[in-house]
């Protein structure tokens, strides 16, 4: 932009303060409205999509009876499948107690076979003779000093190699205590599967592809729970916003160019006797339109700015998400262009007008 045509239209919007104010006041409720409607919606949708694209929402569990027969080596060959962000599988619980309290709290004991550790804050090779527990777990051991160890009725001890980070997807599982094991190690009978699609869109397939590879001769000895109905509730969710959004926000643009329209054609017609002064000292058509374009353009970004500072106020208030950076920029970048298409109008018809008609405006 020109530096002498923004400092020539900021001075000439400044000449005409009702006209101008009331095109700032028509942007700022354009945004706000927008923002506070659309907005709110978008950003709301977008808490529950993430929710449901977050590791939990992409869970599928499979419980397994006894008479499947499953081991740990199950892991392995689901290892291979693609699509898999992290498998594990847990043996049936044993009851441990804390080795110095026999009498204490009794809490299940699961042996854990998984594709990584990491994500539960394990090394990556862990010894199979130590127990991790998470919060929850410690607490209720009375192991306040995040070590110890404890004792599996009739059975071995073990010791308290630390604490665990325990994602949601586990959460269910709480309190949790296991001994996590090597794919190496000897195989165990296991019940229950826990497997996190790499994304919402794969839950189907990876479950087909986890159930051809179970080595099982009757289905109905394991049950699968996948979140394949919050995989089309989010369908659903996008489907509805973005249908409900491009009505309104039409609406709105419509509207908004319209009043600014009429707004900058009373401008227009109140300088023509300056553009006309304009055109007779040797003015071209392109630099009155560029200068009234300009001038909407300072208008509409002082709007902008004054309407996302009003509506981000009111959404924090009322303890409502913000849209994202995306949304704002969008909307910022369609109420400026819905200004200057209004104003385009305007703006040809004053570069048309003969001078000398214009100068004889009193």
């Amino acid at each position: 932009m020109n530096t002498q045509i923004a400092r020539e239209a900021a001075a000439s919007a400044r000449s005409h303060p009702i006209a101008s104010l009331l095109t700032i006041v028509t942007i700022i409720a354009m945004v706000t409205t927008v923002m506070l409607t659309t907005g709110r919606s978008a950003a709301t949708g977008q808490t529950i999509l993430d929710s449901i694209a977050s590791p939990e929402g992409r869970a599928i569990r499979i419980q397994a009876s006894p008479a499947a027969h499953l081991t740990s080596d199950v892991i392995t060959s689901i290892s291979t499948i693609q699509g898999i962000q992290w498998a594990g599988a847990f043996t049936p619980a044993l009851d441990a107690t804390n080795q110095a309290n026999p009498d204490g709290n009794r809490l299940p004991l699961r042996q854990l076979y998984a594709t990584s550790y990491s994500e539960l804050g394990i090394p990556t090779s862990p010894s199979d003779d130590l127990a991790w527990a998470s919060p929850q777990a410690m607490t209720l051991l009375g192991l306040l000093d995040k070590a110890g160890a404890i004792t599996v009725a009739a059975g071995p001890t073990y010791g308290i190699a630390g604490q665990l980070i325990v994602p949601a997807y586990l959460a269910g599982y709480q309190p949790l205590l296991v001994i996590p094991h090597s794919n190496q190690d000897p195989p165990q009978p296991v019940t229950t599967i826990i497997i996190i699609a790499a994304s919402p869109n794969l839950i189907t397939p990876v479950s087909q592809a986890v159930l051809s590879v179970l080595p099982i001769d009757d289905p109905s000895t394991v049950t699968i729970e996948t979140s394949a109905q919050m995989v089309a509730l989010r369908a659903v969710i996008e489907g509805q916003l973005s249908a409900s959004s491009r009505s309104l926000i039409l609406s709105i643009l419509a509207i908004t160019i319209a009043l600014i329209g009429v707004l900058q054609y009373a401008l227009v017609m109140m300088q023509r006797k300056d553009y006309g002064r304009r055109r007779a000292l040797g003015a071209t058509r392109g630099f009155i339109i560029t200068l009234i374009l300009t001038q909407t353009t300072i208008l509409a970004l002082i709007g902008i700015t004054l309407a996302l500072v009003i509506s981000a106020t009111i959404l924090l208030i009322n303890h409502n998400p913000l849209p994202d950076a995306r949304f704002t920029a969008a909307i910022a970048i369609l109420a400026t262009t819905a200004a200057l298409i209004a104003a385009a109008t305007p703006a040809i018809v004053a570069s048309h007008r003969d001078p000398a008609t214009e100068l004889r405006v009193p």
